[in-house]
């Protein structure tokens, strides 16, 4: 479905257009939103049409308020099944009960796609896999994924880190959203590791890294991070012995034993502590390929043929709420930090 086809099916719930673009957008993003975030969509002030729509929301069982919101704001949890039907996605995780913890982090990540409509927002695995299938030459397993269980009965999840990606109306213009929830990079270097392959077959990228107030200090550890993962090729010898650990580690998960007991051992150790470019260990049962063992060229995309714009940008999402002369916006008062790299000549 377009996204113009799930619109036109939530509206025949009972939504105007305007509602039901709001709650497409909720629905494939983030699941929870807050009435601030739906006067940000319809550039209305807050008023008697917000409280309505709401109220429709909450009578109607297609979401559920928050209670334990911050100093009683209220927070919804927009879980009707017949809405993530009628946009194609019934099983979207969206639709199960999240902490307010988590909540909150997924209206930091509506707030970042609400605020720039210059760009074309991807948020399911399915419309991911779509684009990315049609925009790239890549194979499915070069695309960023995590694979569960054992073969014959494994599970494979494309994109699963389920954060907004935008697309400039260029088509070379690619936006990678990344939320910090804890100061050391540890996440996001697994985040870098299963985007490798994606990001050196694009003309243009950015990621930009949500930062709450916070965990704002932690942000030179972030950039020195995608330095290193991206920029810095690996030393050979480092690339023989993890691939060799990752080869021993897939046996190790199906029960055989490590060739070299010793060898395995140091090399997990080796693994562990970055091998001097930060690569992270992989989370127990994962079958992430090793794409970040293999040595990296960031040049003009793969399939660009030109030279590549790589940019990290860091955002202290602290915002607040400003009246302009059509309703209320949310604006970031943001210390933003930004690194531009030409990675042309990086790698081998």
């Amino acid at each position: 479905m377009t996204r113009a086809d799930q619109i036109r099916a939530v509206a025949k719930l009972g939504f105007t257009e305007r509602q039901a673009g709001f709650l497409v957008t909720v629905l494939v993003h983030a699941g929870v939103c807050v009435g601030r975030q739906y006067c940000v969509y319809a550039r209305i002030v807050r008023g008697q049409k917000v409280h309505d729509f709401f109220s429709t929301l909450v009578a109607k069982k297609f979401a559920t308020p928050y209670t334990s919101a911050h100093r009683g704001a209220r927070l919804y949890h927009v879980q009707g099944k017949a809405l993530y039907i009628a946009v194609g996605e019934p099983d979207n995780r969206n639709r199960r009960p999240a902490t307010l913890a988590r909540a909150i982090e997924r209206l930091m990540l509506l707030d970042a796609v609400l605020t720039d409509h210059s760009l074309r927002w991807l948020g399911t695995e399915r419309e991911k896999v779509r684009y990315f299938q049609t925009a790239t030459t890549l194979r499915p397993n070069e695309l960023p994924h995590l694979g569960f269980g054992v073969p014959p009965e494994q599970t494979v999840r494309y994109f699963p880190d389920k954060l907004p990606i935008g697309i400039g109306a260029d088509g070379r213009t690619h936006l990678f959203l990344y939320l910090v929830n804890r100061p050391a990079p540890v996440d996001f270097r697994a985040f870098l590791h299963r985007h490798v392959e994606l990001l050196r077959a694009l003309p243009d990228w950015e990621v930009r890294l949500l930062t709450p107030h916070h965990l704002i200090e932690a942000a030179p550890a972030f950039e020195a991070a995608a330095r290193q993962e991206l920029a810095m090729p690996l030393r050979l010898d480092a690339v023989d012995e993890l691939s060799w650990f990752f080869n021993q580690q897939r046996g190790v998960e199906e029960g055989a034993e490590p060739d070299d007991g010793a060898r395995f051992f140091r090399a997990h150790r080796h693994e562990c502590h970055g091998c001097g470019n930060g690569v992270g260990e992989p989370k127990r049962g994962s079958t992430v390929p090793p794409l970040g063992l293999r040595r990296r060229r960031f040049g003009g995309g793969a399939d660009s043929g030109s030279a590549a714009t790589s940019r990290l940008h860091i955002v202290d999402r602290k915002a607040v709420a400003t009246r302009g002369p059509r309703g209320v916006f949310c604006r970031a008062r943001s210390r933003q930090q930004s690194a531009r790299w030409n990675l042309e000549a990086a790698g081998a």
